[in-house]
Parts: structure tokens; sequence; C-alpha cells
């Protein structure tokens, strides 16, 4: 029984991590990044110079609601001003964002 929990275990440690290793992910210290609100757009938030392979262009996808956008602006703001790395996963091609966070 401890084996089978043991494998169960593992293998969901290994498909969580497996889930966001499909992306490409940027992992810097924000302090060059760019963000520009469109409004009237959505509230399309666009980020410029992240490193990316969008030719450094970031942004959120369609269904995003106003609290993603809300923490992300306050997670780079943050790590701008603390010198912190934050990390951000995109789907490569659309350049949106899939998920984010700061480094600890």
């Amino acid at each position: 029984m401890k084996v089978r929990l043991f494998l169960v275990f593992w293998l969901v440690l290994f498909l969580s991590n497996f889930s966001q290793a499909a992306y490409p992910k940027v992992e810097v210290i924000p302090e060059s990044w760019i963000l520009e609100n469109y409004v009237g757009d959505n509230d399309n938030v666009k980020v410029w110079n992240s490193g990316s392979s969008c030719s450094g262009k970031l942004q959120f996808p369609s269904n995003s609601t106003q609290g993603d956008i809300d923490r992300f602006w306050s997670t780079v703001l943050a790590a701008k001003l603390a010198g912190r790395k934050i990390f951000v996963y995109y789907i490569p091609g659309e350049c949106n964002i899939k998920s984010f966070g700061m480094v600890q």
C-alpha cells in the first residue's frame, strides 16, 4: 500500500510540473519591462522588452479577468521596486500569458 501511495504521489508531482514545462518561460528582474495599457480595448495590457521569443512582447488572452491584469501589474511593480525576479509562462506564437508569479 505504501508503494502505491508513493507512486501516486510522484505521478501527481511529475504531471503538475510537466503541465508548465510545455510552455516557454521568462524569468527575470523586470527592470526594463514596459507595461502598456490600451484604453478601450478591454483593458488589454501588453508587456514589451520581456525577453520572450515573441520579439519581447507578451499579452493577456481575451478571456483574462480584470483581477488577472491587476495582479500582474502589482507583481511586476513589486518585483521592479524590490529588485526581485518574476516568472511568466506564455503560449508561443500567440504570445499570451499562461501564468506568472514572483520567484522566492
